[in-house]
C-alpha cells in the first residue's frame, strides 16, 4: 500500500530547515539594506561636495548661511541655504535627503551643510591656532556636511572639523553620553560627533561626514 502524504517528523524537519536558512538569510538580507543606504549617502554627499566647489569656483566662496542668503532672509536658521546650490544655477540638480533621516523620522529630512568661514582671534584652548570659526565672515572657505547614519541618533550639533572629531573619538569613553534628542550616543562627550564606521558593525554608532579640503585640517 503506498503512503500519501508527510509524516509530523519530515513536516517538522522541512519547517526546522526553513527556520535555520531564515536566520541565516534575513540578518544577511538586512546588513544588506544598510550596505545600500549607506553607499547611497556616500554618493549623495559626493554629489554635494562636487556641487559646493563648483559654486565656489564661480562665486569665490561657499553659498551663504540661510539668514543671509535672498531666499531666507529674516530667518533665524544658523545651517546653510542649500537652495543657492540649486537656485538660480543649477549646481545640483535637487538638493538630496538623507535616507537615515527619514527613516528616523526627523521633520527634516535634508542633509545638515555648513559654510564659514576662519578669522583671526586670540589663541585659547578652544581655539589654540589663533583661528576661530565665524559663520557671519565673507567670503566662505570652508564647509562641512553629513549624515545621520546607521544609528538613526544626531550625534553631531552643528560644524566641526575633521580633526575636532577624531580628537573627540579618541577620547576614553567609559560612559554613554546623551545626544540633544535625549538618546544615548557613543563618546561621553556631547555634541562633537564620530565617523561611522562599519568594521565596529554594519548598525554602529557615528555619522557619515564630508569636509571640505580647509574642515579636514583645522583644529576647530
Amino acid at each position: 500500500m503506498k503512503r500519501h502524504g508527510f509524516t509530523l517528523i519530515e513536516l517538522l524537519i522541512v519547517v526546522a530547515i526553513i527556520a535555520i536558512l531564515a536566520a541565516i538569510a534575513v540578518p544577511n538580507f538586512l546588513e544588506a539594506q544598510t550596505r545600500s543606504r549607506v553607499s547611497r549617502a556616500q554618493n549623495d554627499l559626493r554629489s554635494i561636495s562636487l556641487a559646493m566647489e563648483s559654486y565656489r569656483i564661480d562665486n569665490n566662496t561657499y553659498p551663504s548661511h540661510f539668514r543671509y542668503s535672498p531666499l531666507g532672509y529674516g530667518s533665524t536658521s544658523t545651517s546653510m541655504d542649500s537652495k543657492l546650490l540649486t537656485t538660480p544655477i543649477s549646481y545640483i540638480s535637487v538638493f538630496p535627503n538623507d535616507i537615515f533621516r527619514i527613516i528616523a523620522g526627523q521633520s527634516q529630512p535634508k542633509y545638515r551643510l555648513y559654510a564659514l568661514a576662519y578669522v583671526p582671534c586670540t589663541p585659547s584652548a578652544k581655539y589654540p591656532s589663533g583661528y576661530c570659526r565665524d559663520y557671519h565672515a565673507f567670503p566662505k572657505t570652508t564647509w562641512m556636511t553629513w549624515s545621520l547614519g546607521p544609528d538613526g541618533l544626531t550625534n553631531t550639533g552643528g560644524y566641526f572639523s575633521e580633526q575636532i572629531i577624531i580628537k573627540n573619538e579618541a577620547l576614553p569613553s567609559p560612559s554613554i553620553g546623551i545626544d540633544r534628542d535625549g538618546k544615548p550616543i557613543g563618546p561621553d562627550t556631547l555634541y562633537n560627533g564620530m565617523r561611522y564606521d562599519p568594521t565596529n558593525g554594519t548598525v554602529s554608532y557615528g555619522d557619515i561626514y564630508r569636509f571640505s579640503d580647509e574642515a579636514k585640517t583645522r583644529d576647530n
